[in-house]
């Protein structure tokens, strides 16, 4: 399968509570290439949610020294995007083993 998985990340950049829907939002996306891996297999499967775990960390950054409300914001960010791009990976999953039928 050629299409990539788009993982987007919506960041609030004020984590005060009752400013935050003020506050304005940073959108990243990073494609994560899932061509070279066979989706009907486990294995394939598995090492496709790799790569979107590392690309999560990576658009929604975080390093060690964080404070305890950039830790929540790394977590939400994280979370929001594993969320949307399992989802497309699920998707990914159903057609491939509809066409291998």
């Amino acid at each position: 399968m050629k299409t990539p998985i788009t993982l987007i990340a919506a960041l609030a950049t004020l984590t005060v509570p009752g400013l935050a829907s003020a506050a304005p939002v940073e959108t990243r996306s990073v494609a994560v290439s899932v061509a070279d891996l066979n989706l009907a297999s486990g294995e394939g499967r598995a090492r496709a949610e790799q790569r979107i775990a590392r690309a999560a960390k990576a658009v929604c950054g975080g390093g060690p020294e964080r404070s305890l409300a950039a830790a929540a914001d790394y977590e939400r960010c994280r979370n929001q995007a594993l969320s949307s791009a399992t989802a497309v990976l699920r998707g990914m999953t159903a057609t491939v083993e509809v066409a291998a039928r």
